[in-house]
Order: structure tokens, then sequence, then C-alpha cells
């Protein structure tokens, strides 16, 4: 059951990552603006929905009234293609919340490197934007957003029991919810000590992470 929680979990950070960074780039180059103000807007929404809502929701959209999807994702056999279009909708609920946030520390840790004296500098020396942008200031401002990722994984191990509820999908979750109902208290401490267990190596994970986006806080 452990693969299909984290394939969840992982999916989930990788939709989150991918669109909540641009996003957040682009809140922070057009601040004050449509760009910034829709994004922001965006952002909001995403904190708003509860991630069962959310996944009630993406069911009813793209599964019920564009069955574009299968309504429910609990088939353990078929090919790899009809497993990962089961995994879209539970991932992309589970990511919203995330979006949102990276949104936020994006642009906000965005906002105070881009006005440090180095960029300056950078600017100063005839260096383009796209080259003070993406090498210079984007990676110091990474740190609070691998800490974002760091604590909403964390997040979404617990609220896989929501989502693997709402779509019928195996894992940890599921088991945990099988266990409560057959009172099966051992196999809950279990499950319990493997969430965990799964949250200690995340936070390790993140904290190696922020040694190798800046050399210095490994010295530290």
């Amino acid at each position: 059951m452990l693969p299909y929680t984290l394939s969840l979990t992982v999916s989930s950070i990788v939709i989150g990552t991918v669109i909540g960074i641009p996003l957040g780039i682009a809140s922070a180059l057009h601040r004050n603006r449509f760009i910034d103000y829709a994004t922001r807007v965006f952002s909001l929404i995403g904190f708003s929905f509860p991630v069962f809502y959310a996944g009630i929701m993406l069911i009813l959209i793209f599964a019920v009234w564009l069955p574009w999807f299968p309504v429910m994702s609990s088939s353990l056999d078929g090919s790899f293609l009809e497993k990962l279009r089961g995994l879209v909708l539970p991932a992309t609920a589970g990511s919203l919340g995330l979006i949102a946030m990276i949104t936020r520390a994006s642009r906000s840790s965005l906002l105070d490197v881009m006005g440090d004296d180095y960029i300056r500098t950078a600017r100063a020396k005839g260096l383009t934007e796209r080259t003070v942008l993406y090498r210079h200031a984007l990676r110091n401002a990474l740190i609070p957003v691998v800490t974002v990722i760091g604590l909403y994984f964390a997040l979404i191990i617990g609220n896989s029991v929501l989502i693997e509820t709402v779509f019928t999908r195996p894992g940890l979750g599921s088991l945990i919810i099988g266990s409560l109902d057959n009172r099966d208290y051992p196999m809950v401490q279990g499950l319990l000590v493997a969430y965990a267990a799964i949250v200690i190596v995340t936070n390790i994970l993140t904290d190696l992470t922020y040694s190798i986006i800046d050399p210095r806080i490994g010295r530290a």
C-alpha cells in the first residue's frame, strides 16, 4: 500500500512545484498588475478549498460531466497509462493547496531577493534580465519554497486519508480507515509509526536540500 500513497504524494508535489513556481515568478515580475492580482486570487482560492471538496468537484467536472478520467482510481491492474489516468485527479486535488503556498512563497521571496545589492551589481555588469533572474535571484529565492514543499509533503501524507477515501484509491490512508472499521488498533498504531517515519525522512531530505541550494548553509 505504501507505493500507492507515495506515488500520490510525489505526484502532488511535482504538480504543485511545476505550476506554483512559474506562477510565483510571473506574479513577482508583474507586481501590482493584472497577472499579479489574478495569481493572488487563484492562490487564495487554492487555500480555501478543503482537499475532500476539491476532490469531489474534480470528480464531478472531469469524470462525470467531462468523462476524461475515471470516477474511481481503485484499479490495481491495467497498463501504466491507465494507472496514470487514475492518478491525475487525486494528485491534482492534493496539489491545489501546495500550488497556492508555493506561489505566495516564491513571489514573496523573489521580491525580497530582487532588491538585494548583488542583483543590482549583476545588472550593472550588463547581464540580461533573464540571466539575473534564473542564475542569481531564483536560486537564492528557493530556500523558502523548499521549506514549503517539505512541510506540505507531511501534510499531503496526512491528507491521503481523505483523498484515497474520496477517490476509492488504495494506500495507507484507506488502510487506516479499514483498520478503524475493523477495530484493528495494532495496525493503526503501526501505520501511524510509518507516517511519522516518512515525515522524519522528509525533514532530513529538506535540510540536505538547503545545503545543495546554498552551500553556505552546509558549512555553517
